[in-house]
């Protein structure tokens, strides 16, 4: 089944979709406006709540419904274990239909580092707080060493002068 839904609850790698747009349902379990639960495993920490996704997902044995936000990686780099010089017939590389993806098609971005990346106003002030910081705290150092100095030679003047 292929739908376009609204996510709105990821728990223990299980999405909860309210379902906008039918795309394709031969089994006739989809009505607009239902909620629909899909096991989506750790991939589901990449998507946000309140967005719409375009959701294929198939129907498991247990009665549940499966899907996935990455392609899984070739096991064992694929046909370089066998042999660098292996020129056989060249094979279609053919990826699962079954994913989760913006509601554009566009691919759900599962970069580790993206969030992170994007907040550029936060990496700045990461990095400026700290030297602020510093230099406020060796400013006041100093300060406390003039005014130590200068309570020194006071109190040695008002000693002085006895």
């Amino acid at each position: 089944m292929v739908f376009i839904g609204r996510i709105i609850d990821a728990t223990a790698g299980t999405g909860r979709f309210i379902v906008t747009v039918i795309r394709s349902d031969p089994s006739k379990f989809l009505t607009e406006g239902r909620a629909v639960d899909v096991r989506i495993g750790a991939d589901v920490r990449f998507l946000v709540l309140n967005q719409n996704y375009l959701i294929a997902a198939e129907h498991t044995p247990d009665n549940a419904f499966r899907s996935k936000v990455r392609q899984p990686l070739p096991v064992f780099g694929g046909d370089l274990v066998v042999g660098i010089d292996d020129y056989g017939p060249s094979c279609p590389a053919l990826s699962d239909p079954i994913v989760v993806r913006n509601d554009d098609g566009s691919a759900i971005d599962t970069g580790v580092l993206t969030a992170f990346l994007d907040d550029r106003r936060g990496i700045a002030l990461a990095l400026i707080k700290p030297m602020i910081g510093v230099a406020l705290a060796l400013i006041a150092i100093w300060a406390l060493k003039r005014l130590a100095i200068y309570a020194a030679k006071g109190l040695g003047d008002i000693l002085g002068e006895r």
